[in-house]
């Protein structure tokens, strides 16, 4: 794991907008991965579950140029990832977010990606309407077949098919938006807001509005019943 996958204990106080003017309250650094997200490595795998799962990719165009505060923000956004459950496998400018049954003890794992991806893209946002540096980045959501085993602290995995090298294609298309696959659209059609984006291939993807609250939805419905 790259040694920029770390975040400090302390939450920061921002002095002011100015990243270049910006202090930390503590420089003492701990690699998050190994007790706050689990990681994921890509291998043969000889003997595993076959499952379906999801696939979220983070692209961040410059991240060799991040400065300190910059990469800090960054970090903290993906350790916030815990409550998806998913499990990370980073390459290079490239982070990939598993969503896999093993872990999330679910086999809806397209929803969690998608709201995972969400999520992300608020929260780079905000902190570029904030910042004078600005976290390029690009998502995109795939689902797909893989062969997965689980040891303690890690996940490994085969993709199979081109579940990886598309999903990786989908995020190399896209500019700070979140796209995803025709298969997760067709399995999330009541909970995601989309518009059609780039065709790849022959293939269509979609950006990312909105994730819709169905939960909330059906209860607004069941209390107006109520009162009728």
């Amino acid at each position: 794991v790259s040694k920029s996958l770390n975040f400090t204990t302390k939450s920061p106080e921002v002095q002011g907008i100015d990243d270049k003017n910006y202090k930390s309250e503590d420089s003492s650094m701990k690699d998050f991965t190994l007790n706050k997200l689990k990681t994921a490595e890509s291998s043969l795998v000889l003997k595993g579950d076959k499952v379906s799962g999801s696939v979220l990719v983070l692209k961040i165009t410059n991240y060799d140029q991040l400065n300190a505060h910059s990469n800090s923000s960054l970090e903290k956004i993906i350790q916030s990832l815990k409550g998806h459950h998913a499990v990370i496998d980073k390459r290079n400018n490239y982070i990939f977010f598993l969503f896999v049954p093993q872990i999330t003890k679910t086999y809806k794992n397209e929803i969690l990606a998608a709201r995972a991806g969400v999520e992300f893209l608020d929260e780079l946002n905000a902190f570029n309407k904030k910042f004078k540096q600005k976290i390029m980045f690009n998502l995109a959501a795939s689902s797909g077949e893989m062969v997965v085993s689980k040891t303690k602290d890690k996940i490994k995995y085969t993709s199979l098919g081109n579940l990886m090298p598309v999903v990786k294609k989908m995020s190399d298309s896209a500019s700070t938006k979140l796209i995803i696959n025709e298969g997760i659209r067709k399995k999330l059609l009541r909970d995601l807001k989309v518009e059609k984006y780039k065709t790849l291939g022959e293939k269509q993807t979609f950006s990312v509005i909105s994730v819709k609250d169905r939960e909330a939805n059906e209860q607004k419905l069941k209390d107006l019943l109520k009162r009728m």
